[in-house]
């Protein structure tokens, strides 16, 4: 209670509930023992003085045990304050107290008389603003207004002795009561030494500034002793912080290692610190905007007279160039040696020095060889060739000095096991490796069982043909599709009179009923053999007997296709019936050989009548009918693919087969009109597939078609780039007349309009040829999008419906317009492709914000502001197995034919280069989705940076010189340059410009072309700089500037414009680059 209660409450409190439980309690006692009321009054007495005694006895004890806790809390007291006074009087800082009214000091310790050179009684008769400067005074006061916290922080003062001299201090204060009045604790620490010591290491460290700049890269120090790390260097340009943002402890630092390099990073750190040796290390450090980027971090340790780490001086290297272009090797690399490894076909490379570098698995496998075995050349051919290795290896080694590819025909090689193998070998010359040898790549096809099926089908055609007996094999209608050399003979029809018709037409001889026919059909149309003996009419009119067996043929369906005819002229048969049986069985073998043929003939045969029915198919031709057309024997063709009946039964442009594309296939097709029979007005068809063998020819097609068109594309860019920049400058020209009508400065902005539009086409040309300008700028993807989907919406088939699914927001990202145009159309054709019957294609954006590396789209991205842009269609979906290679080059889900397997490889590149990333999901029959992420660009000033971009900058009168070989182009730059106020000498190439300066070098800044006769821009540049001259240069180019923008700038190129030129850029750019 004594915690919660003073004693002038408690003592008085604890009597009165004594006092009533007495009285409560005392009184019931008394009325149950008392026998009467004198008793019970005599007894009241008594209990009076006993409670008197008893309250005493409390009152008391309750005042002494207060009278000693309050003893024992003065003792304390007094303690505490001994303690307090040791500690102010023997603190080293100086402390004093004031009195927060009056500003008057009441207590000062021994560090503060000896600092400040006051005696202690002179100290206490000074107020605070007396041991400072006096110009301070007033913002003392104002800083003590301020004050309201018990615990302040003053920061750094001046404060000033007596003796006059002023000394930075650091000031800490604290509110207390002395002596009954508001007072403040003060602590202050002389920061004499320490500002020194700071202003010789600032010192120190500017005198090397000037090297660190030199270096043009960044340079550190840490030391031992303060824990503290000083940056300098080029630390903007390569990592684009400040050197404060930089930080200055090690955690500062080891933040920004990627978490991958960083444990090793910081246990190679501490070795070489314990060890005190250099360090050179490798790692990847984190750049202000998010991204990693390859640093060489070499250090030199240095360690004072007790042999103990003083500080650590290093420079950290960008090596990120390096390591991305390593990184492309070696994935090059690895992707030639795994498609060469797995290669379906057997592949090798070799140099001319017998050495094997490359040899596909399908090689091993069907050779049987290890590749511990075939190491060399030599090897290879002492193993496969035998004896005849001297001249395999002599026609090998005329190879490596060929120009083009060169057939070399088939041969018979010996595998391991000793069974023999015929390959068809074809090799390329691959020219010079970097290591001075030539090389070359071999490729061969196994065509051992082919050889066979054909030697094989050659002998069954040869028996056939050899038969004595005339056999014939019509489709299910009757019509001839083949008989043997014996049916001539018998007949004296050739097989091209008989193709195509009914045997009847040709042999008939009026010598049966037509009953006897329509038994005959019966039969076999049942699925019955038919046997009998007829009456025909050879071609020469005379008469013979034979005997005929008709036989059904079935396919694997169960479905009756064709029947074998077999023939035998009994007109001299006496023969016994022993020679009969005998020729019988022989018929009948030749007959289930025929049967086994016409089962494995691999074309569609089928006949058309006049009107299109189609009247009879083969096996192979009713699939292909089902598969093009939905068609079946007895209904009527109109078309087949997507190609019309009626043109299918001309004849071809060109070739003598018509090509049919469906279903991610080709077919080739070839009609003849029958001219004789029950179909003389129908048409004999034949369609086969050649898929695979139309992909292998077109394969190396397509790539030397998009070669030649890539190089014819960019030639012609590059010219209409220099008349587009003609047109665009002598526009501008004539809009800024101020002798122009309304009407004449509005056909000239127009003018100006179209040719800014033609150059974006040439742009695509060049984007085609993989020879365009790369130029990004902030692009608001909303917008453009916007602008593709009504390109698409007059493009893309009705049945394709087009959504957009975006916030009424901007969506700006830093990107090459004609990259992002590129990449929204190539992801639409090809939803367009995978809904051939139409569909949904939905565009998507959304803003991505992600602070937490843990929920992020893809483990490589980085945690920030991102746009997802999303394709989505609703067709046929990727399948499984290409899913994981939809963006390696080459790669296809379409047909051949239909696509050169560029475009999401392209589109793949264009993302990376736009530091994004690129997903896709799918699922088969319900569709695809391809997710774009882009680094979200935020800009705070639109209209500002418009105005900017927008906006021409005259000149001063300064001198330029304009070097250019297009006479036009060099006329119409002079014209607006001298518009713009500058003076201007012109050039028509570099050695013309070196002879111009050699007589005039004050020149203030050159314009030049790239690509020139005599003397190219970078020849000019670099001649420039030999001769001692450091004008500025700024290249106006249409092709891409085969060397880095870090190197061309320390040759002094300040910027490289692409052609055409936009006048307003150039005027701004020439501002920029003037000294």
């Amino acid at each position: 209670m004594k915690k919660f209660l003073p004693d002038t409450i408690r003592i008085p409190l604890i009597y009165v509930i004594f006092g009533l439980l007495w009285i409560l309690l005392t009184d019931r006692i008394l009325l149950v023992l008392a026998p009467d009321f004198e008793t019970t009054v005599h007894w009241q007495t008594y209990k009076g003085w006993l409670f008197v005694g008893l309250s005493t006895l409390i009152i008391y004890s309750l005042v002494a045990q207060s009278a000693q806790q309050d003893q024992a809390a003065r003792d304390a007291l007094a303690a505490s304050e001994k303690r307090y006074r040791l500690l102010f009087d023997n603190n080293p800082l100086p402390m004093w107290v004031y009195d927060v009214e009056t500003l008057a000091i009441f207590e000062v310790n021994e560090a503060a008389v000896t600092q400040y050179q006051y005696p202690r009684p002179e100290f206490l008769q000074l107020n605070i603003k007396e041991i400072r400067p006096l110009e301070d005074v007033p913002l003392l006061l104002d800083n003590l207004a301020q004050v309201s916290d018990r615990l302040n922080f003053a920061g750094e003062w001046r404060h000033q002795r007596k003796d006059g001299t002023v000394f930075p201090v650091q000031v800490v204060s604290h509110a207390l009561l002395h002596n009954g009045r508001s007072a403040r604790l003060v602590v202050c620490q002389d920061l004499t030494d320490q500002k020194r010591l700071e202003a010789e290491r600032t010192n120190s460290f500017r005198r090397n500034q000037a090297l660190v700049r030199a270096l043009g890269e960044i340079v550190y120090e840490w030391s031992a002793n303060r824990s503290e790390t000083l940056w300098d260097g080029d630390i903007e340009r390569i990592l684009g912080y400040s050197a404060a943002e930089m930080g200055h402890t090690a955690a500062d630092w080891e933040d920004k290692i990627h978490p991958d390099d960083r444990d090793r990073v910081r246990q190679e750190s501490l070795s070489a610190a314990q060890e005190l040796r250099n360090l050179n290390i490798e790692y990847r450090f984190r750049q202000k905007d998010g991204t990693y980027r390859w640093m060489l971090d070499r250090s030199v340790v240095t360690a004072n007279s007790q042999g103990k780490l003083e500080k650590v001086v290093g420079v950290l290297l960008d090596i990120n160039e390096r390591k991305q272009t390593e990184e492309a090797l070696r994935l090059s690399e690895e992707r030639f040696r795994r498609a060469i490894a797995y290669a379906p076909v057997p592949v090798i490379i070799h140099a001319e020095d017998g050495e094997v570098l490359a040899i596909s698995q399908a090689w091993l496998d069907i050779s049987g060889y290890s590749a511990e075995e075939l190491t060399t050349v030599e090897a290879w051919t002492r193993r496969a060739y035998g004896a005849d290795q001297a001249w395999i290896m002599a026609g090998i080694t005329l190879i490596y000095s060929l120009e083009e590819r060169v057939d070399e025909g088939e041969f018979t090689i010996i595998c391991k096991d000793g069974s023999q193998r015929i390959w068809d070998f074809s090799s390329t010359p691959l020219g010079q490796f970097p290591d001075g040898r030539r090389g070359a790549i071999t490729i061969a096809v196994d065509v051992t069982e082919r050889r066979r099926a054909e030697k094989q089908l050659h002998l069954q055609s040869s028996a056939l043909d050899a038969a004595a007996n005339g056999i014939v094999v019509t489709d299910i209608t009757g019509a001839v599709e083949w008989a043997n050399p014996a049916f001539s003979e018998l007949t004296g029809y050739s097989l091209q009179d008989a193709l195509g018709k009914n045997p009847r037409e040709l042999v008939k001889s009026g010598k049966h009923p037509s009953s006897f026919f329509e038994s005959m059909w019966n039969t076999i149309l049942a699925g019955r053999v038919w046997r009998g003996e007829l009456v025909n009419q050879r071609k020469d009119g005379t008469l013979y007997f034979e005997e005929e067996a008709i036989t059904p043929v079935w396919d694997e369906n169960g479905q009756m296709t064709h029947f074998i005819a077999i023939k035998q002229d009994i007109t001299a048969r006496k023969l016994a019936e022993q020679e009969r049986e005998r020729l019988l069985e022989q018929v009948q073998a030749q007959a289930a050989q025929m049967d086994q043929v016409m089962q494995s003939v691999p074309e569609g045969i089928f006949l058309l009548d006049a009107l299109g029915m189609i009247v009879v198919a083969n096996p192979q031709a009713e699939e292909y009918l089902t598969l093009l057309a939905k068609a079946a024997v007895g209904d009527t063709l109109t078309e087949l693919g997507d190609v019309s009946l009626a043109v299918l039964l001309q004849p071809p442009p060109s070739g003598n087969w018509h090509e049919i594309h469906a279903y991610d296939q080709i077919y080739e097709l070839v009609a003849q009109p029958v001219q004789s029979g029950p179909l003389s007005q129908g048409w004999a068809v034949v369609l086969r597939q050649v898929t695979e063998q139309k992909r292998m020819e077109q394969q190396f097609q397509r790539q030397e078609r998009l070669a030649a068109i890539g190089h014819l594309a960019a030639g012609i860019a590059h010219d209409f780039n220099n008349l587009m920049a003609v047109i665009l400058l002598h526009a501008q020209l004539i809009e800024r007349s101020s002798r122009l009508l309304d009407k004449e400065r509005q056909q000239a902005a127009v003018i100006g309009q179209q040719a800014k539009r033609a150059a974006r086409l040439i742009e695509q040309i060049l984007d085609f040829s993989r020879r365009a300008v790369f130029e990004r700028r902030p692009l608001d993807l909303l917008v453009i999008l916007k602008e593709e989907i009504r390109l698409l919406q007059r493009t893309l088939p009705e049945s394709v419906e087009i959504m957009l699914i975006a916030e009424a927001d901007s969506y700006v990202v830093l990107a090459d317009i004609t990259r992002m145009q590129q990449t929204i159309m190539n992801l639409a054709v090809n939803a367009r492709d995978a809904m051939p019957e139409g569909g949904t294609l939905t565009f998507e954006l959304a803003h991505l914000l992600i602070y937490n590396p843990n929920v992020l789209p893809l483990p490589t991205m980085q945690p920030g502001s991102w746009v997802r842009f999303s394709v989505i269609d609703s067709g046929t979906g990727i399948e499984p197995d290409l899913l994981d290679h939809v963006f390696e080059p080459f790669v296809t889900t379409k047909t051949p034919g239909k696509g050169t397997g560029l475009g999401l490889s392209q589109v793949h590149g264009i993302v990376a280069q736009h530091e994004g990333f690129i997903t896709v999901s799918s699922e088969m029959g319900a569709g695809s989705r391809f997710d774009i992420y882009l680094p979200a660009l935020v800009i705070e000033e639109e209209t500002q940076t418009t105005n900017v971009l927008e906006t021409a900058v005259p000149g001063q009168g300064q001198r330029l010189l304009v070097i250019e070989d297009e006479p036009a182009l060099r006329e119409a730059l002079v014209e607006s340059l001298e518009l713009w106020h500058y003076k201007v000498l012109t050039s028509a190439n570099g050695e013309e410009a070196l002879a111009l300066l050699a007589q005039d070098s004050s020149i203030d800044l050159i314009v030049s072309d790239v690509i020139m006769p005599k003397m190219g821009g970078l020849a000019f540049v670099q001649a420039l700089r030999q001769r001692g001259l450091n004008t500025r240069v700024i290249f106006i180019s249409g092709h891409p500037v085969d060397m880095p923008l870090a190197t061309l700038q320390a040759l002094g190129v300040h910027e490289v414009l692409p052609k055409p030129l936009d006048p307003v850029r150039l005027s701004q750019a020439i501002a920029a680059a003037l000294p």
